[in-house]
């Protein structure tokens, strides 16, 4: 689809932000009441050196997750799957031949309740569905993508499992969904008041729709088209998209953030959200990604744990935060994630992070070839198992180890934490952002 088949009129977009507060605005970034810091990991997963975490997701209704593993190996690109509670490697799967470029998983598929099923897509044109539980590389589903177009971006319907969309790059001057350009990420709409058929897409052009996707008719599916002007690297629902106010939220390659509302139009535009710091306590440098955090979330501080937008921002020294918009283009910092490298923290960028509410957990990756859990919350919280020596094979798979938490820390009772003597060598390398 070219430029010429998509009908905007830029004057249908109100661009405003709440009270009358103009863009020119300073956006203030304050520390939220009780905000705390996680000085070191509780457990950390040492791969191979020059291994990137593009991605990480949990397995639903399991103590594991999986992580896309990019490198340059005899294996390439891989997922592998690990216990939260011992951080042992239960599975890798390396059928795709190209860069892996999203992850996913999902409960159910074709109708179906599906426990612990992976979804992958990959510059190689399919998308693969693997079974965690199966000990194979091999994947159960494989869907090949319209004229082998590389695939950068996909999601999966989760009120029942059998829609699945898939976003591709810029091929000559075709990109498929509704864009004249890479289509950089999309979100089915939360399993809510009605099925969760509402397809939310950006691209690296600015656009950013709500489409039908249960519409086989192209001029008929759109709903809703927005223009930020700026390449969309993130977008994502807030809560489940019905509200009266923001239901949608995006972030761009130029590290800025805004909130929209159902006619796609920015209610509040913070700006470059590297611009407001808070001295000797956090400057950012990128956005990492952006969740849903419902309500009780033990992430948050105990006074301030209404459901909420997070924010995940990164740092180039290896540390992150997690931050939440206010009104009037206000930020709070809710809690912070040291770095240092070893099995303390990140020693580089961190590329992906998710919240584990089940498990009391976060998980974090990057580009210093390392995995790191954090113990978050009040109790509960994921228990893991004394150290011990597991070796790395001829492959070049994971080697594990632990770190004790500081002090200052506040992880769950159940935590395990027991100190490597061992002075482990940190990777100081610069990494860089992007495939």
């Amino acid at each position: 689809m070219s430029a010429a088949d998509i009908d905007i009129t830029y004057d249908d977009y109100d661009f405003y932000t709440p009270g009358g507060v103009g863009l020119s605005s300073a956006v203030s970034l304050s520390l939220a009441p009780g905000s705390s810091s996680s000085e070191a990991s509780t457990a950390c997963i040492q791969l191979p050196e020059s291994t990137y975490i593009p991605a990480l997701t949990p397995l639903p209704g399991t103590p594991s997750f999986g992580a896309v593993l990019s490198a340059v190996t005899p294996r390439g690109q891989r997922i592998s799957t690990f216990d939260l509670t011992s951080t042992a490697s239960l599975n890798t799967f390396t059928e795709h031949t190209d860069v892996i470029t999203a992850l996913r998983n999902t409960e159910k598929l074709g109708g179906n309740y599906a426990q612990s099923l992976l979804l992958s897509t990959s510059k190689d044109g399919t998308v693969k569905v693997w079974d965690a539980r199966i000990p194979s590389s091999t994947s159960s589903l494989t869907i090949h993508a319209f004229k082998k177009a590389p695939l950068v971006s996909f999601d999966i319907c989760q009120s029942d499992g059998c829609l699945l969309a898939a976003g591709s790059e810029l091929v000559g001057d075709e990109a498929h969904i509704m864009f004249c350009d890479d289509i950089t990420c999309m979100h089915f709409q939360p399993p809510g008041n009605r099925p969760g058929e509402v397809l939310l897409t950006a691209s690296t052009d600015g656009l950013i729709c709500t489409t039908d996707a249960r519409q086989s008719d192209e001029e008929e599916a759109g709903f809703k088209v927005g223009n930020w002007d700026k390449s969309v690297s993130h977008c994502g629902w807030i809560g489940d998209g019905l509200g009266a106010g923001d239901v949608v939220w995006a972030a761009s390659d130029m590290e800025t953030l805004s909130l929209w509302n159902g006619e796609l139009n920015v209610t509040s535009d913070y700006g470059d959200m590297r611009q407001p710091k808070i001295p000797n306590t956090w400057e950012t440098n990128y956005i990492i990604d952006g969740e849903w955090l419902p309500e009780g979330s033990t992430i948050l501080p105990e006074s301030g744990r209404q459901a909420t937008l997070g924010v995940w921002l990164g740092n180039n020294s290896g540390d992150f935060a997690l931050c939440t918009p206010g009104s009037y283009r206000s930020l709070s910092l809710q809690r912070r994630f040291h770095g240092g490298g070893g099995m303390k923290g990140h020693s580089g960028i961190v590329r992906s992070v998710f919240y584990d509410a089940k498990h009391g957990c976060i998980v974090s990756g990057g580009e210093d070839s390392a995995i790191h859990i954090w113990a978050v919350g009040d109790e509960g919280g994921a228990t893991l198992a004394p150290d011990s020596a597991l070796p790395v094979d001829e492959d070049g798979d994971a080697v594990m180890a632990r770190s004790s938490a500081s002090p200052k820390t506040k992880p769950s009772a159940s935590i395990i934490r027991k100190r490597k003597n061992d002075d482990p060598e940190e990777a100081n390398k610069k990494g860089r952002r992007g495939f």
